[in-house]
């Protein structure tokens, strides 16, 4: 049975510049005392093509976690434009928060962004170059969240599911889709080449917000 419930996830600075902060108020129960840190990550995913250009924005340790309703504020510095495409800096990608329990990863919540110019001249002829501090962040309201099994203390049945962080965020189709389904132009119509195609989701994803998230 899993012991931490998330109840809610709120983004709290879901239109503001490129460069400003993430900012994610997070509220969680626990039903039973556990003896060890839930480690939270939020990671940005650079390009549609491959993971080489994922960064992952910072990491926070939270524990032991006593019996009861738990809720903090979890920032992180945005990305750094050096480090992304000049062709996918500007466009949809996605913002991914993952929390792990003794090295295991049991859920990912992620949300779509659209980086776009502020204004209208240059959202109609962008330059080849980026400017980045003329963009605006905008976050989806919407999270895909996937839960996976865990052992939570070692003694449960259950085989953990076996994943390579670093490796594979699991937001490969989700970005491909926002991608294709940018407003305004025709389904594929700036959709990247997929020469090192990116991993799926897996097949418990589900789409909620500010809902009650069962982890089991």
């Amino acid at each position: 049975m899993a012991k931490v419930t998330i109840r809610e996830v709120e983004v709290l600075n879901n239109n503001c510049s490129f460069v400003d902060k993430f900012q994610f108020k997070i509220r969680f129960d626990c039903i039973e005392d556990l003896q060890e840190d839930l480690d939270w990550k939020i990671l940005y995913v650079g390009s549609a093509n491959s993971t080489e250009f994922d960064q992952e924005l910072d990491e926070l340790s939270t524990g032991p976690i006593p019996v009861g309703v738990h809720e903090f504020v979890l920032e992180a510095d945005g990305p750094d434009p050096t480090k992304i495409p000049a062709s996918e800096i500007v466009g949809v990608t996605v913002v991914l928060i993952t929390c792990s329990y003794r090295t295991q990863e049991f859920v990912r919540i992620g949300y779509y962004i659209n980086n776009e110019y502020q204004d209208e001249q240059l959202r109609e002829d962008p330059p080849e170059q980026p400017i980045i501090e003329r963009l605006s962040r905008v976050i989806s309201t919407n999270p895909r969240v996937t839960r996976l099994q865990i052992n939570w203390d070692g003694t449960e049945n259950i085989m953990p599911e076996q994943k390579t962080i670093s490796d594979d965020f699991g937001f490969g189709e989700l970005l491909s889709e926002a991608i294709a389904d940018e407003p305004g132009k025709p389904k594929g119509a700036n959709q990247p080449p997929m020469q090192q195609a990116r991993p799926g989701f897996v097949e418990n994803s589900m789409d909620c917000h500010n809902v009650e998230m069962n982890i089991d």
